[in-house]
């Protein structure tokens, strides 16, 4: 939950001008600038997708508006693994879950079908790609990493309810987000 009550993108401007200092320092100082130019961005896109969900408002609100029960959890898992097919990265469909879910826009079973669905989305592109661009053994590789995440997406799934209340139990005090971090440490 670091970064939904803290901004971070203060230091975002430093770090970028760090990392084109760094970048002058030959071959080495160019990695190490990249790599701090790549930490700056993350900073500023944190910012950005908060700021860009608190803009929403009330205008996107799931919040109760959606078929609760396996319906709406697998809707959810749907939206999950959409976004990660958009997005190449089931990372940022967690960080813009955890963004809705600071906003008050989605419930924490929600952000926990999404979170599913965000693996699943991951293994599938991983799946597309591997089958593409390799060999029969990156093939069977990722035939096998896309089996067993589906393997366990499913499990997820529907052990949801067991999970939300272990959840609820664990972090009774917690907000959502350290919830739906919980959950998402457990699941993986």
């Amino acid at each position: 939950a670091a970064g939904q009550n803290i901004s971070l993108s203060p230091l975002a401007m430093p770090l970028l001008v760090l990392g084109i200092l760094a970048g002058f320092r030959g071959p080495r100082g160019k990695a190490v600038g990249r790599l701090i130019f790549g930490v700056a961005f993350i900073f500023m896109g944190i910012e950005q997708m908060k700021s860009g969900f608190a803009g929403l408002g009330g205008s996107l609100d799931f919040t109760g508006q959606i078929v609760s029960g396996y319906l709406g959890q697998l809707l959810f898992v749907a939206i999950g693994m959409a976004l990660t097919a958009m997005l190449m990265s089931s990372h940022a469909t967690l960080m813009l879950t955890l963004a809705a879910l600071a906003a008050g826009q989605i419930e924490l079973w929600q952000g926990m079908s999404v979170a599913i669905g965000g693996s699943v989305g991951s293994s599938i592109n991983v799946f597309v790609i591997g089958w593409l661009g390799g060999n029969t053994s990156g093939r069977r590789l990722a035939l096998v990493h896309c089996l067993f995440n589906l393997v366990t997406g499913f499990v997820a799934f529907v052990l949801l309810d067991l999970f939300y209340w272990l959840v609820q139990q664990s972090l009774p005090q917690a907000n959502a987000l350290l919830q739906l971090a919980l959950f998402q440490t457990l699941f993986n």
